[in-house]
């Protein structure tokens, strides 16, 4: 036995055995190689699918000839073969698979199509990582971009109920806070939502998130907090800069309220 026969025997196991899908067929579109990456992926034993045309495994005959028209072209790697072209196939349960094949046209000894391989990669996996990364973006940067605005009502919720008791002296106005409280515990069901989105994104790593570390620091809303007067601020003046208005004017109330000049 030869270096070469046992080079051939070890390829043909290595492709037996490839966690992909590997399907040949012959000049007529039969299957006549099936590998065991392929039944597992399909779901067709290899019994059901040999000798059977390889539309078999298309969802249409339309994607089939899409498929062979590339591989006949020159446009996806070349004439006569495609790398990584993606297309679907369609398993035994009916479950359309996103695949990448790299394929190539095989020919006889006089030049002529005698058939085709293909190497298939299920995207699967791939394509859901993809989509939760882009649903952790725009979940973290959405929780960024609502947390602002609920930070400045809370702040207003603050100072709107330290002016109701100043103003109101020695009334009642535990309806009126009950109310503030009501809409402080509102703001702060909104606000335990963001935590869970920004969590729920940092319970994947994805390479493409540079900015869900930061979520953490969000400020926590549900805390209550009472502007205190601080002496040692009186008469100090500030300079408040923001893009958000309603920041500016949020940090402008509470620094006055602190004795600040702003």
């Amino acid at each position: 036995m030869g270096i070469s026969q046992v080079s051939q025997e070890t390829l043909e196991r290595l492709i037996a055995r490839s966690t992909d899908i590997v399907v040949a067929t012959d000049r007529a579109g039969r299957v006549i190689y099936y590998n065991d990456g392929a039944s597992r992926i399909l779901g067709y034993k290899i019994q059901e699918i040999l000798g059977h045309n390889v539309v078999t495994v298309y969802p249409s005959l339309a994607e089939a000839k899409r498929v062979m028209k590339a591989m006949r072209g020159e446009g996806h790697g070349g004439r006569g073969i495609v790398e990584t072209f993606q297309t679907t196939f369609r398993s035994k349960s009916g479950e359309d698979i996103p695949v990448a094949i790299s394929g190539t046209l095989l020919h006889d000894p006089k030049g002529n199509e005698d058939g085709t391989i293909g190497f298939a990669k299920d995207l699967r996996e791939i394509l859901r990582k993809d989509q939760l990364a882009t649903l952790g973006e725009v979940a973290v940067g959405l929780s960024h971009e609502i947390n602002n605005p609920l930070g400045v009502i809370v702040n207003q919720l603050e100072l709107l109920e330290h002016d109701l008791i100043t103003l109101a002296g020695e009334s009642d106005v535990s309806v009126e806070c009950e109310r503030i409280d009501a809409m402080r515990r509102e703001v702060g069901r909104i606000s335990g939502v963001l935590s869970r989105l920004g969590e729920q994104a940092e319970s994947e790593t994805y390479e493409t998130i540079d900015y869900v570390g930061p979520s953490r620091r969000m400020i926590d809303l549900r805390e209550k907090r009472t502007a205190v007067a601080e002496p040692r601020l009186a008469g100090i003046r500030v300079l408040v800069v923001d893009d958000d208005l309603g920041i500016c004017q949020s940090v402008k109330e509470i620094l006055e309220a602190a004795g600040c000049e702003v």
